[in-house]
C-alpha cells in the first residue's frame, strides 16, 4: 500500500566454458543485478521503473569485457477497467572495455493492454536511437547500428475454456542499417 506498491530484486550469475572443435575454449562470465520500484501515486496510475547493471567477459580469439547500464521508467494508465494505455522510456549505455567501444541508446514508444469478456490483447511498439554514424559490431548493441532502430509485438488471444487458450501473434524487429525480421504465428496452451 502507498506510493511504493511492489519492489522487485533480482541478479543473475552466469560462468561458462563451451569448447567450439577447431576453435578453442570459449570463456564466458557475466553477472547482472535490477531492482524495479513499482509506484502506485494514483488509483488508476502504476509507474513501473528499473534499473539494470550489468557486466559480460568473453574470451575465444581475444578478449572482450562490456559493461551496461540501463535505466526505464513506464506509466501506465488504467483508462476503464480491462483497458490499459501507456508510454515507455529508457536510456542504456554499454562501454567494451577492451576495444574503448563506448555508446548509449535512448528508447521510447506506447504500448496498451486490453483485458475483457475472455480476450486479451497487447500492443507495443518502440523505437531505440543511437547516436553517430559508424557501424558497430553485431555483438555489441544486440545487432544494432548507429541510427533509429525499431521493435514492435502484437498479441491477441481467447480464452477457450477453463484450461484452453489460444492466441495469435506478430513480432518484427528492424535494427537500424538491416532488414525488418519478422515472426507470426498461432499457439495454444492447455493448462491442466
Amino acid at each position: 500500500t502507498g506510493l511504493l506498491s511492489r519492489l522487485s530484486l533480482s541478479g543473475r550469475l552466469r560462468n561458462e566454458r563451451i569448447s567450439y572443435s577447431g576453435a578453442g575454449l570459449k570463456d564466458t562470465r557475466f553477472w547482472s543485478v535490477r531492482a524495479a520500484p513499482e509506484l502506485s501515486p494514483a488509483a488508476n496510475l502504476v509507474i513501473e521503473c528499473s534499473a539494470k547493471l550489468w557486466r559480460e567477459e568473453e574470451e575465444l580469439y581475444y578478449p572482450r569485457d562490456t559493461r551496461g547500464l540501463r535505466l526505464e521508467i513506464d506509466p501506465t494508465l488504467e483508462l476503464f477497467p480491462g483497458l490499459k494505455p501507456g508510454i515507455m522510456a529508457a536510456y542504456e549505455s554499454r562501454r567494451e572495455v577492451v576495444s574503448d567501444l563506448d555508446k548509449y541508446m535512448i528508447e521510447a514508444g506506447p504500448h496498451f493492454s486490453l483485458i475483457g469478456s475472455g480476450w486479451n490483447a497487447t500492443a507495443r511498439i518502440a523505437a531505440g536511437y543511437i547516436p553517430g554514424d559508424e557501424e558497430l559490431p553485431a555483438w555489441f548493441f544486440d545487432g544494432n547500428d548507429s541510427g533509429i532502430s525499431w521493435r514492435t509485438s502484437v498479441r491477441i488471444g481467447r480464452s477457450l475454456s477453463s484450461g484452453l487458450d489460444i492466441s495469435a501473434f506478430y513480432w518484427g524487429r528492424k535494427p537500424s542499417g538491416s532488414s525488418w525480421s519478422q515472426r507470426a504465428g498461432l499457439e495454444g496452451t492447455v493448462n491442466f
